[in-house]
């Protein structure tokens, strides 16, 4: 793909997770995308397959039109409800379009296994930073 997806190594950066306003506890189990259920790093192992799957999903075509920058800067914000589903998508970005696009792509995540307190599947923030690389532009 010429448009890269940078994935940032900061640790502070690799996960943020809140609790919604309801939940006061910290979970006893973080959430754990499909295919990490084994990973001893489940969170690192989600952002990963997010991007991926961003990556593989994303209409890259929208950044050609972007002519003032080469990097494009995403926060993306959701709720992994308790039944593992996506809710609740929030996109900040300069650039409308990619907004937009980002948020079908995040509609189209799969479910989710929810974060739990006492075995009990909770709904659960999940935040994160995407920076596009569009340097290679043609």
């Amino acid at each position: 793909m010429k448009y890269l997806l940078k994935k940032i190594s900061l640790i502070s950066l690799l996960f943020i997770a809140s609790l919604t306003q309801a939940q006061k506890q910290i979970p006893d189990q973080m959430p754990v995308y499909p295919g990490c259920e084994q990973s001893e790093q489940t969170m690192q192992c989600m952002r990963s397959h997010i991007l991926d799957f961003i990556g593989e999903n994303f209409n890259s075509d929208l950044l050609h039109q972007i002519k003032d920058t080469k990097e494009v800067n995403i926060y993306v914000q959701f709720i992994i409800l308790s039944t593992g589903e996506i809710s609740n998508i929030e996109i900040k970005t300069a650039y409308p379009k990619i907004q937009k696009e980002m948020e079908r792509v995040l509609g189209k995540l799969p479910k989710i296994k929810p974060a739990k307190i006492e075995g009990n599947p909770i709904d659960m923030r999940y935040e994160m930073p995407i920076s596009f690389d569009i340097k290679s532009k043609k």
